[in-house]
Parts: structure tokens; C-alpha cells; sequence
């Protein structure tokens, strides 16, 4: 103890009388190891032959250790620091990593909205008996993981308006840009609820049935392509050709009839 403590006196709680007690660091008055001791009871040697010596009594909460004397290696505050600091990456990413790893499938994790908690810890100090300081670093990670399907869905509603969205599939969701709006204020222990924002490129592709539309188109007057064309939503444009060219109905056999997507 390198100051003077008051410990608080005795208390009657429920009829009882309860010490008063404080908790205070003590260091060894000299150096040296024989003054590293296990847990112990400590008196004070003047209450000796008195009711007060055996009243008054201190109790180690741990093991007194770290006495010597002699020369020692101290790691330095930076040094401890920057090992911190490589760890915390390294954590982090592995934390990421098996997160991504983990992701439900039909399921979008951004890194955005993520949050890792971490925990540091240091043992001691290298010295006499040890030349190395350990550096612990534990943490979890918690993340916020999004419907794919709803967010396809929605994708597909914003960009086309009230098109049906069935035959399409978006290409790129997970390489967008995802924004919680009020990032500060957020809290993922107590906001139910959010406001986010995506931004990006994505790339909407339509799953053409192509057997059905061959089996529609056969042995159709080529003036009602379009009428076909339109059950379909994912088509867009399309350029038709009969060969030879002086036909006006397309073959019978759904079989004689070729089609090609383009960017396929």
C-alpha cells in the first residue's frame, strides 16, 4: 500500500453486525522474490493480546507475485500497442471471414453492417522468469443479413416498375453499396428497426422459358409475334428471321425454330 486507506466500520444489518472492508493494491515494502507469497490473512501486530487483533485482519484477493531483483526485459507501451494492432486486423478478418463462411443461404451480409466487439488483455510483463508478454485479444462479431429474395424482388419492382417479376434474377446484389442512414445514432443491441440504403450496379437477367415460347410461336402467322412475345415480361426486344425469307408463318415444328439470347 503506497497511501493512507480509511476502512469504513462495522454495520448492523438485519440485526447483524457486518465489517466494513475495503479494497486496496499493496506492494512489498523490499524487493526480491522471497516477497512473492500465495493467498494469505495478514493482523496488525500492535492489536496483539487485544480482542482487536483478531477483528482486524486483511485477505489477499490474489497471489502476490512479480518480486525480484536483477535486470529485466520491459516491452514498451508502443510495442504493445503495435502487436495490438496487428492482432485486432487479424481478428477482425478472421471474424469476417468465418461470418461470410456462415451467411444462411438465400441470405446477403454487407460490411457495412457489421460490428465486431473486442476484448483486450495483457499478461504481464516479461521479465526474470519469462521473456515474452502476452497480448490476448477475444471479440465477436454481429451482422445484419438481408432477404436476397426480397431484395430481388424489390430490385426488380424499383427498376421496372409493375413488371412481374417471376423471370428475373439479379446479378450483383452482394457488390453493392449498403448504407445504414443513421450510422452514429444506430445501435444493433437496442434499434429494432433501420433505414438503409443500396447503391450500385446490378444486372437484371430475364429466365426465358424457351421450349413454351418455340411451342407458342409454332405455326403462327409471323404478324402475331409480338402478341407472343408480350406474354412474355422479360423480353424486351426481339429480332425475328424466317429462312427463306418469302415465308410469313413460322414452321409447325417447334423443333425448326432457333432462338438466341442475346448476350448469351
Amino acid at each position: 500500500m503506497t497511501s493512507p486507506v480509511t476502512v469504513p466500520g462495522a454495520k448492523v444489518i438485519a440485526g447483524k453486525s457486518v465489517p466494513g472492508s475495503i479494497e486496496v493494491e499493496v506492494e512489498a515494502a523490499l524487493p526480491g522474490n522471497e516477497y512473492n507469497i500465495a493467498l494469505s490473512d495478514f493482523t496488525i501486530p500492535g492489536f496483539k493480546g487485544s480482542d482487536k487483533f483478531t477483528q482486524f485482519y486483511a485477505r489477499a484477493k490474489t497471489e502476490m507475485t512479480g518480486g525480484f531483483i536483477g535486470e529485466r526485459l520491459v516491452a514498451s507501451d508502443s510495442d504493445i500497442a503495435g502487436a495490438r494492432t496487428e492482432l485486432k486486423k487479424a481478428l477482425s478478418d478472421k471474424l469476417a471471414n468465418r461470418a461470410v463462411a456462415e451467411i444462411p443461404s438465400g441470405w446477403v451480409m454487407y460490411q457495412p453492417g457489421t460490428f465486431i466487439d473486442l476484448d483486450e488483455e495483457t499478461d504481464g510483463t516479461a521479465g526474470a522468469e519469462s521473456d515474452t508478454v502476452v497480448v490476448r485479444e477475444s471479440g465477436r462479431l454481429r451482422a445484419i443479413i438481408l432477404d436476397a429474395e426480397n431484395l430481388r424482388t424489390y430490385t426488380i419492382n424499383h427498376k421496372l416498375q409493375s413488371v412481374d417479376a417471376t423471370p428475373y434474377k439479379v446479378l450483383g446484389l452482394g457488390k453493392m453499396t449498403f448504407m445504414i442512414s443513421n450510422p452514429v445514432q444506430f445501435s444493433i443491441d437496442e434499434d429494432e428497426t433501420f433505414t438503409f440504403s443500396l447503391d450500385g450496379m446490378a444486372t437484371l437477367v430475364a429466365d426465358i422459358p424457351l421450349e413454351p415460347l418455340k411451342a407458342e410461336l409454332a405455326g403462327k402467322p409471323y404478324s402475331e409475334r409480338a402478341n407472343v412475345f408480350r406474354k412474355y415480361s422479360g423480353i424486351e426486344t426481339a429480332d425475328t428471321e424466317l429462312s427463306p425469307g418469302f415465308l410469313r408463318t413460322f414452321p409447325a415444328s417447334k423443333e425448326k425454330i432457333n432462338i438466341i439470347i442475346k448476350g448469351d
